[in-house]
C-alpha cells in the first residue's frame, strides 16, 4: 500500500493465494475495496474474497468464492458485497 501524497509504501501485504489450475503462474486479484474505516482490505480473485487488516498487512480470513469482478463495502462497513463472474 502506498503513500498517495508521497508515493512511498506504508504498508506491504502478506499475500497469501490459493492454488492456481495447471498451466497458470498465479490468480490476479480482481478486485480491492477498503472498508469505510481504512483499517481492513478486501482483495478478490478467481477463486476466493480475502480481508487484510491494513495497519499489519496481516490477512484477517477469507472465504472462497467464484470468481470476483467487483467488491464494495456498505456506507457503515457492516456488509461486503461481491460481483461474482
Amino acid at each position: 500500500l502506498y503513500d498517495a501524497a508521497t508515493g512511498q509504501v506504508r504498508q506491504r501485504l502478506r499475500w497469501r493465494a490459493t492454488d492456481p489450475p495447471a498451466g497458470r503462474k498465479g490468480l490476479p486479484v480482481r478486485a480491492l475495496a477498503f472498508a469505510p474505516d481504512g483499517r481492513t482490505l478486501a482483495a478478490g480473485e478467481d477463486r476466493s474474497v480475502r480481508l487484510y487488516d491494513v495497519p499489519s498487512g496481516r490477512e484477517r480470513g477469507w472465504v472462497a468464492s467464484q470468481p470476483v469482478r467487483v467488491l464494495a463495502y456498505s456506507a457503515d462497513g457492516a456488509t461486503l458485497a461481491a460481483g461474482l463472474e
